[in-house]
This record gives structure tokens, sequence and C-alpha cells, in this order.
């Protein structure tokens, strides 16, 4: 999905709710882009032009991932108006620059409408973090200007969102599409075993007795004459707060010595500063502002788990369970000494308030909001993104714009001269022979432009089932055509276009990948030129296969997704990773046919013809003695890759609790002929006893036989794989386990026509396409007792008797690399290189490497630094940077020899080695890709000859000339930084002051 975010605060003044959502919203491989807001004074415009801490002007990308931000370009000496209108015209410009085609407009400013209107977004949804209208310092001119433009935005908006409760009552008078969507907190950021490892802030070392803290921005929303009052009856009690000052004079503030201001504070900073407070309070005064808000501060507070005391307002409301609230200045005085008195109380619910309340979920809300919004703005008829590019024109951009590709590495597609060549002599030739066929059809009577189509697929089962809008919106189209189907010649699932009303051939077309002699290539070549296709359409191919490039069509479109042999198609739309599979095929050919479907010609449901399937059921029946009137839980435990396979001996306990618990239900576990060893081992792993309610199917059952099967069964339980795709097609309740995969792209369908559950564990390394996977923490993560109950909840909910659509019900669980570490599993330790140059010691090294590594979610990190002759006198002693809690080593390379040699990586001790310089972002795209392939793989690789030995590990024996290499973080691949052992033995580690 595409995403605009038109903001409310330049991106660079401080970090809040905007870039915790953005980032979050970019990891999960949305493409977002943060438009800065228009300066509101030349003033600040001058600014904004001559101070670094806005950020450069102009499009710049933050990280590996898809998160742009647009800043306002000033240029001085323009006259203010030109430039305010040259922004106007500045941000449509960007969108296309980058590819934003359609997208999804989220504006959090009602100023920020104009530029929203001319950005061509397919919905609208606004989103109020503030009572705008309320703040002392804005003019009445202005707040009328900002009432007007939020009350056109209420209108017209898809779907609005409020910070607070407050507002949402509000806005629900006017736009009944109103949610309530609150901030949310980074629990991991201030945690306490966190702010347990970490340095007190420099400047609140030398404080003494209870601190009482705030940060946030101080102007008039603090009750000053509190503040004051407070500072003079405690002397011995300090009062820190740090932030911007604006809109109040702090004269008052600063007279009192035992309140600090310490100005603005950068968020990595923050835990330092918490770590000092005894106390957190926000001593708000009550007004229209103050009561519309929803302060961030107090999440991060309650994260902490310190103590709070607040002043009552309306927006703390889902917090007050775990805030001590207050007013005036007894009942502050009271409430902030009882706290600091006992500290303790109430510490474990406001963890665990924190932890419910994340930023995680916060993220998980607001991605489901601009779904719905879309769906909204889809019904009301608002351009969707159905456009189609010319392939040249994508293909250019994308060499601009490297492809991210799910792994989070970057690619450039690239496409061979010869290839080229061929499609343009090709389409050349196809565009005669068409004109030809037009011509003779003219001749006859029958001008039409579409006769003879072909659709470009795989042939595996999930592809056909998810195809199956877009085949019957063809059909819809161009009733006369004839649809032809190319596939692999080995496909399997030919049975199921038996008859079929969308297609009325199928044939095999990959006869340039089978290795046969070039004369019977060029046959196949020119037989399928010869069938004169008027129009090939690719789908969703992530390569489509080469042969549709010969077809001469003269119409060939597809979807893209960045590969290279996409871009030898004639037009293209984008692919968008957060659309189900089905209606990415389906909005390319309305695109194609200018005709859009209905909501319920959306879901995937496959025609077959009923009375060989009832004759079926009748044979399958008998066959596998299925008890008549009994229910039948049909498993299905095999996957195409084995990285989406729930672990067996889990399967066998379900299915052992399901036949303990219910008398009457009959297991029959499906499969393919070569998955016999599956379904084997789970019927060893039941009892005895109950081993004769379960029937072994694998390889007893065609696919019309499957069909069958799951039409009798009560509910399917499967992996991510085909069967999946045809149990929801065919309206049997359903409960998908989802691995590594992308769930929104190739999940269950959000429609369909019986009740599905679809469960994932979403982990740092997903999504992933591996073949194999050694530590398989997604579906791991997948327990017992939540799929069984998913299960008890379908078997009890039976088949809709009218058909209708059922939403999907998909239960995602988050967790993070703590959160892996908690349950036992074991991540591979990185170690960080740390290197001095040549113009900073070895203590500034760590001092300005240590606070980036600290802010990692992940645990299990060691710090080797590297330095020079001069740094060999470094001690704990000597320098508080030392006193952190990360392990740190040193090593001291030779004089002369480069701190990059073998020598400092071979010191390591993890897995992985991640070189970091001073100033450098920490390679965080790269970390779940490096640990997943370290997790999955032997620790080490043994290279002999400078070739790797194939199935040799650490623990192999001694070979001559043998090296042992260690993993490379940056490169996710094994490199030739470290040569730890040779001929067999390990090599020294290599120490210096440690």
């Amino acid at each position: 999905m595409d995403i605009v975010c038109f903001g409310q605060q330049n991106w660079n003044i401080c970090w809040t709710a905007k870039q915790q959502l953005m980032t979050r919203l970019a990891e999960r491989g949305h493409r977002v882009l943060y438009v800065d807001p228009m300066p509101a004074e030349p003033e600040d415009a001058e600014r904004l032009a001559r101070s670094p801490e806005y950020g450069v002007p102009g499009l710049r990308r933050i990280g590996p991932r898809d998160l742009w931000v647009y800043s306002y370009l000033h240029v001085p000496g323009l006259r203010w108006r030109l430039n305010r209108m040259r922004f106007h015209r500045m941000a449509p410009r960007v969108l296309g620059e980058i590819g934003f085609r359609a997208p999804v407009g989220l504006c959090l400013h009602p100023m920020q409408l104009p530029v929203m209107e001319r950005s061509g977004c397919r919905a609208w949804v606004y989103y109020a973090v503030d009572e705008y209208t309320a703040y002392g310092e804005t003019p009445e001119w202005e707040r009328r200007i900002i009432r007007d433009q939020e009350n056109s935005i209420l209108e017209r908006a898809e779907l609005v969102l409020a910070v607070s409760p407050r507002l949402h009552e509000r806005f629900a008078r006017t736009n009944p599409e109103s949610h309530l969507l609150e901030n949310g907190s980074d629990a991991e950021h201030y945690h306490p075993d966190r702010l347990d490892r970490i340095a007190v802030h420099p400047a609140m070392a030398d404080l003494s007795g209870p601190v009482v803290g705030l940060f946030g921005q101080i102007d008039d929303r603090i009750d000053q004459d509190l503040v004051i009052e407070l500072a003079r009856r405690h002397g011995d009690w300090t009062f820190a707060m740090a932030g911007r000052v604006r809109g109040i004079d702090p004269a008052r503030l600063q007279a009192e010595p035992n309140i600090r201001l310490l100005g603005f504070q950068p968020y990595e900073v923050l835990p330092n500063f918490a770590k000092a407070v005894d106390v957190w309070w926000l001593p708000y005064v009550q007004s229209e502002l103050t009561n519309a808000c929803n302060p961030l501060k107090l999440f991060e507070y309650l994260a902490t788990g310190k103590p709070v005391v607040a002043t009552p307002l309306d927006g703390i409301r889902s917090t007050r369970d775990y805030v001590d609230l207050a007013s005036g200045v007894d009942g502050f005085d009271a409430a902030l000494t009882a706290a600091i008195a006992d500290p303790a109380k109430g510490r474990g619910e406001r963890l665990a308030a924190t932890a419910a309340n994340d930023w995680y979920d916060r993220v998980d809300r607001l991605e489901a909001f601009l779904e719905r919004a879309v769906g909204i703005a889809a019904a009301r008829g608002r351009p969707e993104a159905r456009a189609l590019v010319p392939a040249r024109r994508m293909a250019a951009r994308s060499r601009r714009l490297p492809y991210i590709s799910e792994h989070g590495l970057p690619r450039e597609p690239y496409v061979g001269r010869v290839q080229r060549v061929a499609r343009l002599g090709t389409g050349a030739l196809g565009k005669t022979w068409y004109a030809a066929r037009l011509a003779a059809r003219a001749v006859s009577g029958d001008p039409a432009p579409v006769r003879n189509i072909l659709v470009v697929r795989h042939g595996f089962l999930g592809d056909f089932v998810v195809m199956m809008p877009a085949l019957a919106h063809l059909r819809r189209r161009y009733p006369e055509a004839r649809i032809v189907l190319g596939v692999q010649h080995d496909m399997t699932s030919a049975p199921l276009f038996d008859g079929n009303p969308y297609v009325d051939e199928v044939i095999g077309i990959d006869f340039l990948k089978h290795k046969g002699s070039r004369a019977a290539q060029l046959r196949g070549m020119a037989g399928l030129f010869a069938r004169g296709f008027d129009l090939v359409i690719a789908g969703g191919e992530p390569n489509a296969l080469p042969e549709g490039h010969q077809t001469g069509a003269p119409r060939y479109y597809g979807l893209y997704d960045g590969y290279p042999d996409q871009e030898l198609q004639g037009r293209l739309m984008t692919r968008d990773g957060f659309r189900h599979e089905a209606d990415n095929n389906l909005a390319l050919v309305e695109a194609i046919t200018g005709v859009p479907a209905t909501e319920e010609q959306r879901a995937p449901v496959l025609p077959l013809p009923e009375p060989v399937i009832a004759e079926r059921a009748a044979v399958i029946g008998s066959a596998l003695d299925l008890p008549v009137g009994g229910r039948v839980l049909t498993i299905h435990p095999g996957s195409k890759r084995a990285s989406r396979r729930w672990p067996l001996e889990r399967l066998a306990e379900v299915a052992t609790r399901l036949l303990t618990r219910m008398d009457d239900l009959t297991v029959v576990l499906t499969g393919g002929g070569g998955e016999k060893e599956l379904t084997g081992t789970i019927l060893a792993g039941i009892p005895d006893g109950l081993r004769g309610r379960v029937r072994d199917a694998a390889g007893a059952t065609d696919l019309l036989g499957l069909v069958a099967v799951l039409d009798r069964s009560a509910a399917l339980l499967s992996n991510d794989t085909g069967v999946m795709h045809l149990g929801r097609s065919r309206g049997t309740p359903l409960v998908a386990l989802l691995g590594p995969e992308n769930d929104k792209l190739w999940g269950p369908h959000p429609l369909g026509p019986g009740p599905a559950i679809a469960l994932r564990r979403i982990v740092p390394c997903a999504p992933c396409q591996l073949d194999r996977c050694g530590p398989h923490y997604c579906m791991r993560g997948l327990t017992v007792d939540e799929v069984e109950a998913a299960v008890l909840s379908m078997i009890g909910t039976g088949r809709p008797a009218d058909g209708r659509l059922v939403p999907l019900d998909a239960r995602r669980r988050r967790a993070g690399w703590k959160a892996l570490a908690t349950e036992g599993y074991a991540l591979p330790l990185v170690t960080v290189l740390a290197r001095a140059d040549s113009g900073r010691s070895l203590a500034a090294t760590l001092d300005a490497v240590l606070p980036v590594v600290e802010r990692q979610s992940y645990p299990n990190i060691e710090i080797l630094g590297v330095g020079g002759p001069a740094d060999a006198g470094w001690s704990d002693g000597r320098d508080p940077v030392r006193r952190r809690a990360l392990p740190i080593r040193t090593v001291i390379v030779e004089p002369g020899k480069d701190p990059a040699s073998r020598a400092a990586p071979a010191a390591a001790w993890g897995e992985l080695v991640a070189p970091l310089e001073p100033g450098q972002d920490w390679p965080s795209a790269h970390l779940a890709v490096a640990v997943a392939a370290a997790t999955r793989a032997p620790e080490f690789e043994v290279f002999r000859d400078g070739r790797p030995v194939p199935g040799a590990g650490a623990d192999t024996a001694a070979l001559p000339g043998a090296v042992l290499r260690r993993r490379s973080l940056l490169s996710g691949s094994v490199a030739a930084s470290a040569e730890l052992r040779q001929g067999g033995a390990l090599a020294p580690p290599v120490t210096g002051d440690t």
C-alpha cells in the first residue's frame, strides 16, 4: 500500500507519534511518504532554510526501507507568497517521482487539505492528534481557517481518527466513520531493564533527593503556579523538566533553585533522563486544549514502570487505573509524597498496560483503518490504483530506485540486450499479424479487437484459485472471446478446469525450460505465435513465463514488483503487497477492461461440476469409512515449502485433544503421495485408543476427491498451501496456520462463502520465502492451545445456508527479538565492530557507537572496540563509557595495520560481525535476514582453496588448507572477514585490553 502522510510537524523537530507510526508501517512493507507541513510564518521558513535540525530541504529517503520525507523547499530571497505556491506545485510531482500511484492519504492537520487534494489520493483519512484551534498563541483569523478546513475534511474523508475521546465524540457527529486511535508507548525504549543498563543523563548526575520529572513541550498547558508552589514547599525535591519552552516566559520557573529546565533533549537520551526520575507528573491546567489531548508522554512515563501523577483530563480516561489523579496544590502534594514513599506500588500494572498499548498494537489498528478507508472509497467510486504504466517507464523508475525485496535487500532489475531485441522483434511481427487478423475479421463481419486471450500462470493450486475472480471478470467483459490458460506441462490441477465456464482451454507453454532440441523450442515458439493471441495477461506472476513474450500479442499486461522479465511486457500495474493476490489480479483486469467488479465478485470461488463432486463424495466416504452423520476434521499437514509447515507433533497433539473431547469426530489426514511420511508421523503421535478414528488419505484421493472430502468436513486445519485456498473457495470452515510469507498477499482471502480464522506469529525475520528454516520462529510460535480453540470455534460454526460472505478473522500476534529470547529461542551473538579512525580515540569511538547499539531491540550483542597503539592503555577505570552494561572487549592492532584486517574480526565471538562506524546507522534491514541465516545453518562455513566445502561445519575433521570463516552481518552471507581455523585447528583469539 502506498501511504502519504501529510504531517502537522516537521519530521526532524522531535520524535513523536508520527515517526513511531510511519517507520513501523514502512517496516511492514508499505511505501510511505511523509510531507512536512508548510511553515506558518515567513520567519519559520527562514529558520527552516538555515537550521540543520529541520533536515535537508526536498526529498530524502529515511533508512533502507521505502520511507520518504519531503521537506518544504524555501528559497531565500523569493517573496513568501511565491515560495508558498511553489510548495503546492511540488508535492504532487514528488509522488510521481518516487512512483506512488493513487496512494492513501493520511492527513494530520487540516491546513494540509489543499496539498492532499492535489495529490490524487484514492482514499482520505483524517487523524487529529490535537485540538488545533485551542492553542493560545493561534490568532483568531487562523483559527477560523483551521476550523473551516477541518469541517471540510470531516465531511469528505472516508474515515476519521481521533487521538482522544473528546475529539472522537465531536467528529462522530459529522462523520459516522469516526474511530478512536490513542497514542502508544515504545515499551522497549523505556523498559526498566534497559534503564538499569544505561548511564544517568549528565545534566542530572549531581541531583540529590527525590526527582519529580517531566519531559515534553513546556508551554501554557503547564500550570506554572502549581509547579512553583510545590517547588517552594519541597526544597529538598528537584523538579526536572526537559523540553522546548514555547509561548511562556521561563523566568518564573528558572527563579526557583530546585526547578531544572534542561531544554530540548533528543529521543535517544530520554531514557538516560528517565533513569534519574523517581516519580513522573503531568501538572496540566484544565482547558479545552488539554482535555482534548492524549498526552504521548503519559504512555512513555508508564513504560518506565515508575509512578505517575497527573491532572484528571478527559484525554487520559484509558490510563486512569494506572495513574494517580490529583487536582490543586494539596492534591498533587499528597499524591507525589505517596508515590515517592512507595514507588513499587502498581508497577506491574503499569508495565502490563504499556505492553498492551504499544506502538505495534497501534500500527495494527491503523493498518486496518487504512484498508477500511480504501474499501469505503471504492464503494463511493473514488478512483483507485488502476493505472497501467508503460513497462519502459516502470523499468526506468526501478533503475532509479532499487527494488527492495521481501528479504530487505536491494536488487537492481536487469534484462539482457538479446532478450530486449528478441521481444522488440517478436512484438513488431506480432502487430503485423494482429493487423492481418483484424482485416480478416472485418471482412467476415466480426471487427472485435479481442477474440483470443492468453492468461499466463504457474501450475500451483493456490495460483489458480486466487485467479478465479479475475478470470470471471474477464469472461463477463469478453463473453465471446476464447480464454486460454497457459501453464507448465506437468501441472496437476487440470481436472479443476474441466467444464470451467471461465476457461476454454488449458495448454502447457513452458517449452523453453525443458531440455530439448533447439528445433523443438523453435517449433513451440512458432506454434504459440501462430495461435494469434490478441491479449496476454501475466497476472501476478513473480517472473512471467518467457514463452509469453513470444506470442506477439499487441497488448501484454501484468503486475509489476521489480522482476526483470516483467519489464518486457507492454503495460504494467504496480503490485500492492498489502492487497490480496486475488484482488491484485482482479484490479489488473479491471484496469484492462475499464469495468469495475462488485464487492461480491471479489471472493475467489472455484466453479466445479457439482454432480461429479457428489458422486466422488459417496465413493470417498465409503473408501475412508466415514461415519454417517459424524463430524469430520480434515488436517492438511503439507506445504510446498517446509518452512510453512506447523510441527507435526503439534498437529498430532491437536488431533488427540479434539478426538478426546468429541466422540463423534473423525480426523482425515490429506496430502499427495509424497506426503505419506508426514501423515504417518502424525498418525504415530496419536494414542492407540484414538487412532481408529483417524483416516490417512495421503495419496488416496485426486483433486476432485479432495474437494469431496472438504465438502464433507466440519472444518479444515491447513498450513499455507493451495488446499487452504481450495477449502476457502468451497466454504469449508477454515483454520489457516500461516508461516513466514506475507499473509496480506497470500493468506486466505478476506471474503468467502464460509467462515475462517487465520493464525500468524509475526517475527522480525518475516516475511521470507525460505524453503527450510532451522529455528522456525514463526510456525513454532503458534501454540497448541490457540489452534485447538480456533478449530473448536470453526467446528461449531457450521456453514452459512444462504452463501453469505463471512469476513476473515485474522489473529496476528507479533513478537520481537526480545520476546523470542524470553521464550527460549537461542539467538546468535552479534559482534559490533567499533573501529577507531585516525582522528578519534577508541573511547570517543565507543562513546559515539554505543547509543546506536543500545537502541536496538536485539538482545544478544557484544561490542568489540578496535584501536591502535595509542589506545593500549585504555581501561575501565579511566573512561565512564565502560560503566555501560553491554559486554565490551577491545583489540589493539599493530602500527601500520588496517583496523579492518583479519586480526580484528578474528577476535569476535559472535556468529555475525557488524562493522559500525561513528555516525553510521545500524544495519537493521539486514539484521533479520542475517540472524535467520545464522540460526538455520552452521555457525561457520569451511572453505578450502577459496571454495566452500559442502556439508562441512565447525566440527569437521582437520582438512589440509581448510579455513573456517565467520558470517558478516552487512553482507548477509559468508564473508572472508575472519579466518579462524587453519588445518583443522581454531586460531587463538586476538585479545588486547579485555
